[in-house]
């Protein structure tokens, strides 16, 4: 029973450790990405939406106010967000772009 207890509190105390550090600092340099700008919702639902499509569900998403994602030719998904901390909203900034690469 004791080294029950002993065993499950060494793995508490790991798992804190591993989790517990604070985020890693990026190296300062910026990156670019290239890809569709579209709405979180279809990207997460419907996988083959990888290219602007003519029914306008794009336009009906983003006017609802869905999040916007990059969405690459390798569909990978990013998450825009801004270099400030607290975050701040980029939505606005980024929503001339919307369905487009």
């Amino acid at each position: 029973m004791v080294n029950k207890t002993i065993r499950s509190a060494m793995i508490l105390l790991a798992a804190a450790a591993a989790f517990g550090q604070g985020p890693k600092q990026s190296d300062g340099k910026a990156t670019s990405i290239v890809g569709y700008l579209r709405d979180a919702g279809c990207v997460q639902r419907f996988h083959e939406v990888v290219k602007p499509l003519p029914n306008g569900c794009l336009e009906a998403c983003v006017r609802a106010g869905s999040p916007l994602v990059i969405l690459t030719k390798n569909e990978e998904v990013y998450h825009p967000i801004s270099a400030d901390i607290p975050d701040r909203d980029v939505r606005q900034k980024l929503l001339p772009y919307a369905g487009n690469w």
